[in-house]
C-alpha cells in the first residue's frame, strides 16, 4: 500500500479494529491500552501511515497550522520573519503554511479567505500599507487570531 495514501481505516482493517480504536490509539487516548497503543504504532509504521494535519484539523475543529502571508519571500527580512516565526511555532507544537503574494492586494485578500476557509487557529499576514491589512482584516470573519507586521 502506497505510504501516501494510507489512511486510518486502512490500519483499522489490517488489525480488525474500529478506526475509532486506531485515532484513539495514535491521540494516545487513556481509554486504549499500551498494549493497543503499540500494537497500532507499529502497524502504522509498518504501513508509512502519516497523520493528515488538514485531516486531523478538520475533525477536531482546531489545527497546529498558522498561515504566514508573505509579500516576497526571496528577500533576506522575510527568510528571517520565517525563520524565526517557525522556530517558535515549533516550540509551541504548532507548523507554518506559507502563501507568497508578490505584493499583490487581489492576492492577499484571496489567500487570506483560503486560510480563513481553513480549520487554521491564526495568520500572520505582513502588508504594505495599512489599508490593506484592514482590507485583509474586514475579508476574514473566523480567523482565531491575527498578528499584523506594516512593513511600510
Amino acid at each position: 500500500m502506497p505510504a501516501s495514501n494510507v489512511t486510518i481505516n486502512d490500519i483499522a482493517r489490517e488489525l480488525k479494529v474500529a478506526p475509532s480504536t486506531i485515532s484513539r490509539a495514535l491521540n494516545n487516548k487513556s481509554q486504549i491500552s499500551e498494549k493497543t497503543k503499540k500494537m497500532v504504532r507499529q502497524k502504522a509504521a509498518e504501513l508509512g501511515y502519516d497523520i493528515n494535519l488538514v485531516a486531523s484539523g478538520l475533525s477536531k475543529n482546531k489545527s497546529t497550522i498558522i498561515g504566514v502571508l508573505l509579500p516576497n519571500i526571496n528577500r533576506y527580512f522575510f527568510s528571517q520573519v520565517v525563520s524565526g516565526i517557525e522556530s517558535v511555532a515549533n516550540d509551541k507544537g504548532y507548523q507554518i503554511i506559507i502563501a507568497q503574494t508578490n505584493e499583490s492586494l487581489e492576492r492577499e485578500i484571496e489567500v487570506a479567505r483560503m486560510f480563513n476557509s481553513t480549520v487554521l487557529p491564526g495568520l500572520l499576514p505582513a502588508c504594505r500599507l495599512r489599508q490593506r491589512m484592514f482590507l485583509i482584516l474586514k475579508s476574514l470573519r473566523k480567523m482565531g487570531s491575527l498578528l499584523f507586521c506594516s512593513i511600510g
